[in-house]
């Protein structure tokens, strides 16, 4: 992966192909498995973990690690530096970001400079959200005042998308009551119109979703309260109506977080709503009609209702995306996706059943080797998992908008292949308090390729390449 600089324009070398060794297609279906290099990483977050992110902040091609802690005095925030050799260096008070707090954080390149800022909300209440500006020289100034950000009683969880799709990334921010929405001005500032927009809602608000669940090319919202959950449909004309029960997902449970994906493979996204001090969490399958179906007990992915934070993705490379879910006071699931609508935990054997009381979990190939990787956070411990590897091959996808938004929020990249639409979404944010790495990410199994994928991107350009082989990955810039 080659990147340049020139002054404030980024520019991309298309194509960096990985091959490293073990990656072999097989038609085996293996065991995946996690071995913990948390001291072997330079990674160190002392405290009761509360919040964890993987992004390029310094544009060198490698993952570095924001996380930070629930604890009021000391250090809370934690930046580590990806020195490309699987260590991590401490950067924090060099950046500038030694004297905060942080709740949730969400990355994304607000002002397509081609350097992703930081949002982040504290643990103040009658406070604002902070807005990091990335310098491009490592360090970061906060510009949340004069870029338009307001006080909330409790701001709790912001979360990054285009829902106006005019290449200016908006910021969903959910509070104790009265949710933001901030939409992008174009010029660095943002103006507030949840209200006007019809996504304010009156609950407590502790995580949010961007998803297309209506594939009508507009993102939708899903937001995950104490009380009843909302799910918003994008109009198209900057305001949402709320869908909520005529959808079939009115969870009124205490949610936690949620996360959208496709789980079978069919093009349209599920999502999965993580519950506490309740029986279960929900997994609704989207019909393709604007309803879903619960069909969480058929799929096996009840888990206990005890839940903190949710990932999808494809932990062993098969192709087909699995569930990482964590709880309070119960061990950790890996649901493996078993291909015909069920899935089996597999976090005890994977050796990734612990710590409990992991409030997110960052998933990304930090180590660049092909397979996903997960940096764990909570009260009960803070661990780096580096995948043990797969056959399967992969296919690995970072994205920069040009009409589009910089960081390629919205994007949306199809893996054609017969009889499936394995499908991923850049996200900007996922999971409570956190976010994956940008990049999207797909197993490949033991199929030998080559392999086409289509990439629609929330322009609404849509861009075709063809002859990829496996364990390739690939720098796209939107046409």
């Amino acid at each position: 992966m080659l990147r340049w600089r020139l002054g404030p324009t980024l520019i991309v070398a298309w194509v960096g192909i990985q091959q490293p060794p073990g990656l072999t297609p097989s038609v085996e279906r293996a065991a995946v498995h996690f071995s913990d290099v948390t001291g072997t990483s330079g990674i160190r977050v002392d405290g009761l973990g509360n919040a964890s992110a993987w992004i390029d902040y310094d544009a060198d091609g490698d993952l570095d690690m924001l996380a930070s802690t629930s604890d009021i005095f000391g250090k809370t925030v934690y930046l580590y530096r990806n020195d490309g050799a699987g260590f991590f260096t401490d950067v924090t008070q060099a950046a500038g970001l030694g004297d905060v707090q942080i709740r949730s954080e969400a990355w994304g390149d607000y002002d397509n400079d081609g350097w992703p800022d930081l949002a982040a909300t504290t643990y103040s209440s009658n406070s604002r959200t902070k807005l990091f500006h990335n310098g491009g020289d490592g360090t970061f100034t906060e510009v949340g005042a004069q870029a338009g950000m307001r006080s909330a009683s409790l701001p709790w969880r912001v979360v990054w998308g285009d829902y106006d799709r005019d290449g200016f990334l908006d910021l969903f921010q959910g509070n104790g009551s009265n949710d933001f929405l901030y939409r992008g001005d174009g010029n660095g500032t943002f103006t507030e119109v949840g209200q006007s927009a019809g996504v304010s809602g009156p609950e407590f608000s502790n995580d949010a979703a961007w998803g297309d669940y209506d594939r009508d090319g507009w993102p939708d919202l899903f937001v995950a309260d104490d009380g009843p959950d909302h799910l918003y449909r994008n109009g198209g004309d900057g305001t949402f109506t709320d869908e909520t029960i005529a959808a079939g997902v009115g969870d009124g449970s205490e949610s936690q977080s949620a996360c959208w994906g496709d789980y079978d493979d069919n093009g349209k996204l599920d999502l999965y709503v993580v519950d506490i001090g309740a029986a279960h969490n929900h997994l609704y399958r989207n019909n393709g009609d604007g309803t879903f179906a619960d069909v969480t007990q058929s799929a096996g992915v009840g888990d206990v209702g005890d839940g903190r934070t949710c990932s999808w993705l494809d932990a062993d490379n098969d192709g087909r995306l699995d569930l990482f879910a964590t709880n309070h006071i119960h061990l950790n699931r890996l649901y493996r996706n078993n291909g015909n609508g069920t899935f089996s935990d597999v976090a005890g054997p994977a050796g990734i059943a612990n710590p409990y009381d992991v409030f997110n979990g960052a998933w990304s190939d930090f180590d660049a080797d092909g397979d996903l990787d997960v940096f764990v956070v909570g009260h009960a411990g803070k661990v780096l998992y580096s995948n043990d590897g797969t056959p399967g091959g992969y296919l690995h996808l970072d994205l920069v908008g040009t009409s589009s938004n910089a960081s390629a929020i919205g994007a949306r990249a199809v893996l054609v292949v017969p009889g499936r639409q394995p499908n991923r979404t850049v996200e900007g944010a996922s999971g409570a308090y956190g976010q994956d790495s940008l990049a999207l990410e797909f197993g490949l199994g033991p199929a030998p390729g080559p392999f086409k994928v289509r990439i629609v991107w929330p322009s609404g350009t849509i861009q075709t390449i063809s002859g990829i082989l496996p364990n390739t990955t690939l720098l796209i810039v939107e046409p």
